[in-house]
């Protein structure tokens, strides 16, 4: 099962010249417990996180604190998110999260571990 099913052709081309990762059975629907695994192997597989939007409480958020517990870096995108309190404070407060205001600080941070 493709999620969300408009993602079908994209889907179809990637695994004509590459393949598909997931951690789940072809046909397995998704639910509400699937995608917090689902942002566990995107943080695994990811050498840093950049994250453009983000509520607070969000699946993002999840995806960002599977980061963080395996020491990858955590970059938010400043411009949006830099007012944001929650980020704010987290960029103030963990080595690992920084806020980023273009694709030259996201490439140097992201690849420096």
């Amino acid at each position: 099962m493709v999620f969300p099913p408009e993602n079908r052709q994209l889907i179809e081309r990637i695994v004509r010249s590459g393949a598909v990762v997931s951690q789940f059975p072809p046909g397995l629907r998704p639910s509400k417990t699937s995608f917090p695994v689902r942002n566990a192997v995107v943080a695994g597989l990811s050498s840093a996180s950049v994250i453009i939007e983000a509520e607070e409480l969000s699946g993002t958020r999840i995806e960002m604190d599977y980061s963080l517990e395996f020491n990858r870096p955590v970059l938010l995108w400043a411009p949006v998110l830099g007012n944001r309190p929650w980020a704010r404070s987290l960029a103030a407060t963990d080595d690992n999260v920084h806020l980023v205001c273009s694709a030259t600080e996201i490439r140097e941070l992201a690849f420096q571990h």
